[in-house]
């Protein structure tokens, strides 16, 4: 049976890009890099950027999209977003409207050997999404820029094998660190990012659904640390009756390292 291969191969408030591959599939989710970078980290786990098949924007920010131009010109492949996000692009990528497109919340489409659905996300950046990703037999869901949580966003990541989840900050920390009022206030807002203490709550629920694999990820670079994410979401998770070892297992991709592949 052919496995799935999940790998950050950047996650942070400085630059993520997500790999997923399946059978003769090979997809990028954001690009929020260099494109020298990109194809270096993909040639450290055995790929090549020339061998995607597409590439999936969650939304418009640069430190998810820095590449897009570079992969635009270079590579021959569809690049996918929200209406929202495409739009709020539009102007580095207009020469390339024939790569591009829309896909609305909640449809379902085919992407040769593997199946996507995007889904709505609360961020400030218009149209905002998260994705799942389906294979044959399992299931993977992206999940990261979140302002606050809710039912719908838990309806649609409930029941997946593997989530990528932001775990951003700790409060506590961020109230006391070097940033400006205003991107505290930005960061802690509905349509900011989340905190390790609710990546903690929402990985319990996950859990209890069925989710086995749960990959934190989008630290911020003075608001959190990979072990004190791994440290609250792991104490949460032990609150709720869910042990790390043998229910489920929990890690942390660290801000701006090339993550280990995983296989699912």
């Amino acid at each position: 049976m052919t496995n799935v291969k999940f790998c950050p191969l950047f996650s942070g408030s400085n630059g993520n890009s997500i790999f997923i591959s399946y059978k003769n599939t090979r997809i990028l989710i954001d690009c929020g890099c260099s494109f020298k970078r990109i194809k270096e980290s993909l040639s450290c786990i055995g790929e090549d950027i020339f061998g995607l098949d597409a590439v999936l924007i969650t939304h418009s920010h640069n430190d998810h999209t820095s590449a897009l131009p570079m992969i635009l010109k270079n590579l021959n492949i569809p690049v996918v977003g929200s209406k929202g996000t495409l739009q709020e692009l539009y102007p580095k990528i207009s020469e390339h409207m024939k790569k591009l497109y829309a896909n609305d919340t909640n449809r379902k489409f085919g992407l040769k050997d593997l199946a996507v659905e995007s889904f709505a996300v609360p961020h400030d950046a218009s149209d905002t999404v998260g994705y799942n990703i389906f294979s044959d037999n399992k299931t993977i869901s992206l999940l990261t820029d979140v302002g606050h949580l809710s039912e719908d966003l838990y309806e649609n990541v409930k029941g997946r094998d593997l989530v990528f989840l932001e775990s951003n900050h700790d409060v506590h920390v961020l109230e006391n660190c070097s940033y400006p009022h205003y991107l505290k206030q930005r960061i802690l807002s509905d349509y900011g990012h989340l905190s390790n203490e609710n990546a903690g709550v929402f990985a319990s629920h996950l859990v209890k659904d069925g989710t086995k694999k749960v990959i934190l990820g989008h630290l911020s670079g003075e608001a959190n640390t990979a072990e004190l994410a791994y440290d609250t979401v792991s104490a949460v998770l032990t609150v709720n009756k869910i042990n790390v070892n043998s229910d489920m297992e929990l890690s942390v991709s660290k801000r701006g390292e090339l993550g280990k592949p995983v296989m699912i």
